[in-house]
């Protein structure tokens, strides 16, 4: 009975540390020895409900710029993300290359601040919580950082109090240090994180309800979209 006891016990802490659930902490340029990124990468992400799944994909490509070309930085270019006036390519292949975990993998070896933008009308990022989580291994690297959102009218706050809660929130993004993520031997690496969306539901008296949602992709190189 002990050992039974101690076996589940195992099974569940197992699945408790395995679940990519971890919040991402704040970067320190002098803790880490580096500073932050330059570039950053934007995703545009399509989210339907079909039936009981959930349908995501990037519906444009990989889009890379410099932040220094702004001169508000990182604040500049997502709120230029939020409003879509920045010049996206006419490519609009986004999907990943093999091997990937799902659509949204990302294929990352670079500092950078990776922006997603949702485009679906009945979706957002969670109005209570930080936009994104990371799994057990993905914290250990010391790669991932910063997890913020963007609110309707352009500002930028972490989702750290459930008690400060904002709502339209179509942008989020996190730094992903892709070069310590590849300074291994060999460089290849797969880490898990989170998206933290809710679904929003209105009445015919536009009386809105959010409910929950975790999409799950990872980050790696070689594979998935980049």
């Amino acid at each position: 009975m002990a050992n039974q006891l101690t076996n589940e016990a195992l099974s569940m802490l197992a699945r408790i540390l395995t679940h990519p659930a971890i919040k991402l902490p704040k970067f320190d340029e002098v803790e880490q020895g580096v500073p932050k990124p330059r570039l950053a990468t934007i995703r545009e992400i399509d989210i339907k409900t079909n039936g009981n799944k959930i349908d995501a994909k990037f519906s444009r490509g990989n889009f890379v710029v410099d932040t220094t070309d702004y001169p508000g930085g990182i604040a500049e270019v997502v709120d230029r993300v939020r409003r879509d006036t920045l010049p996206y390519p006419d490519d609009t292949s986004g999907g990943p290359s093999a091997p990937f975990k799902c659509p949204l993998s990302l294929k990352n070896n670079k500092n950078v601040y990776v922006i997603f933008k949702l485009t679906g009308k009945n979706w957002q990022f969670a109005h209570n919580a930080q936009p994104f989580s990371i799994g057990v291994e993905a914290y250990k690297s010391d790669c991932y950082f910063d997890a913020r959102r963007v609110d309707s009218a352009g500002a930028v706050d972490d989702g750290d109090d459930p008690a400060i809660k904002k709502y339209g929130c179509k942008v989020a993004y996190f730094i992903a240090l892709g070069d310590r993520a590849v300074s291994g031997n060999p460089p290849d690496y797969v880490h898990d994180f989170n998206l933290h969306l809710d679904l929003i539901y209105s009445d015919h008296n536009q009386n809105a309800t959010y409910t929950p949602i975790i999409v799950d992709p990872d980050i790696r190189f070689p594979g998935g979209s980049g």
